[in-house]
């Protein structure tokens, strides 16, 4: 992800869903994102302008709406779409691969809207982890079922609705 000329910033959070966040940022524009497991949450931002997504990791460190960001949506159309609407998604809340396909205009397109899903190249930040199966399991997250598990308990999803 490095770029080589750029420069190199690291921020830990001290509270947060012990996830470690990589992000590669080009004059501002979030381009590109990885999540793993960590003892703490912490993020790593390649690249100039990397303010805003600072700020935006702090505020949801703290379970606060962060400010928009300039994000790089390179797509078919059906998945930029589909990432547009994960983007409405709030903190805390879920939805399932066939609402999301639905409101994304594909009310019977589930499984392209998981493929969507899955090729989102800005995890967290495009909030991929909020969607769930329709029977209220995890489904699938491209950086591991237990870092969305982590997510999604930092964000206070009900457990009960997960399993």
């Amino acid at each position: 992800m490095h770029t080589g000329d750029d420069t190199a910033n690291l921020i830990t959070f001290a509270s947060g869903p012990k996830i470690c966040v990589k992000a590669l940022v080009h004059e501002g524009i979030l381009i590109e994102s990885y999540l793993q497991e960590a003892p703490h949450f912490s993020a790593e931002l390649i690249g100039s302008g990397t303010e805003p997504i600072r700020e935006w990791l702090q505020r949801y460190s703290c379970k606060e709406q962060g400010p928009t960001l300039q994000i790089r949506l390179g797509a078919a159309p059906f998945t930029k779409t589909v990432w547009e609407k994960l983007l409405e998604v709030p903190f805390g809340k879920t939805l399932s691969y066939q609402a999301l396909s639905h409101s994304a205009g594909s009310p019977k397109g589930a499984r392209a809207a998981g493929q969507a899903v899955g090729a989102n190249p800005l995890p967290l930040f495009i909030p991929c982890h909020r969607v769930i199966a329709s029977d209220g399991s995890l489904g699938g997250f491209s950086q591991g079922l237990e870092v969305k598990r982590r997510l999604l308990e930092f964000e206070l999803v009900d457990p009960e609705k997960i399993s």
